[in-house]
């Protein structure tokens, strides 16, 4: 009698413990899938950040070649040309380059639209009219000093200078890409 008195008493004992040790294991748990939850919700949003940056980057690169081509080009019409170097003194934003003065991006005068290229138009067809990025990519062309040719010094070269601005999916994803054109 005394031997199954003292497994009685050992089952009542350890019946006791399962509950907390469980409970324990489902808070490890818990805790595992939030943090597992939370790092695919950060991958998630710079997966998206490096996407509007690409997006900013391309639309940036489209403007600067649609400007080479329109430079190139003999009809410039809608096109500024606006003169080398910084602001002059007398203007709010004197000193400073045309294209570090956020304004001048929407300034018809300084800067222009790039039009929609034909796989843009289709893009955003299929999209439901949506375009792709914030707002449409834009240049802005500067006049440099003319180039003089060694071999002969009567031989001049226009030379400009082209900013263009692309912005991403959001207006925080902005690219600014600059180039030196000499036209012959």
């Amino acid at each position: 009698m005394y031997r199954s008195n003292t497994s009685l008493m050992t089952k009542q004992a350890s019946t006791g413990i399962v509950l907390p040790i469980v409970l324990i294991f489902l808070v490890i748990m818990m805790l595992l899938g939030v943090t597992a939850i939370r790092n695919v919700t950060l991958e998630e949003k710079m997966s998206a950040n490096a996407r509007s940056q690409n997006l900013a980057f391309q639309a940036a690169e489209q403007a600067l070649r649609a400007c080479e081509l329109k430079l190139q080009s003999v009809n410039l019409t809608g096109m500024t040309i606006l003169p080398t170097g910084p602001i002059p003194v007398g203007s709010p934003n004197a000193g400073k380059n045309y294209w570090e003065v956020p304004g001048n991006w929407t300034n018809n005068a300084v800067s222009f639209d790039v039009p929609e290229s034909a796989s843009e138009v289709a893009l955003k067809s299929k999209r439901g009219g949506k375009p792709l990025v914030d707002s449409r990519p834009r240049c802005m062309v500067e006049a440099l000093s003319k180039v003089v040719s060694t071999v002969n010094v009567a031989d001049q070269k226009e030379q400009f200078r082209i900013t263009a601005r692309g912005v991403g999916a959001s207006a925080n994803s902005v690219v600014i890409l600059q180039s030196y054109l000499v036209l012959l």
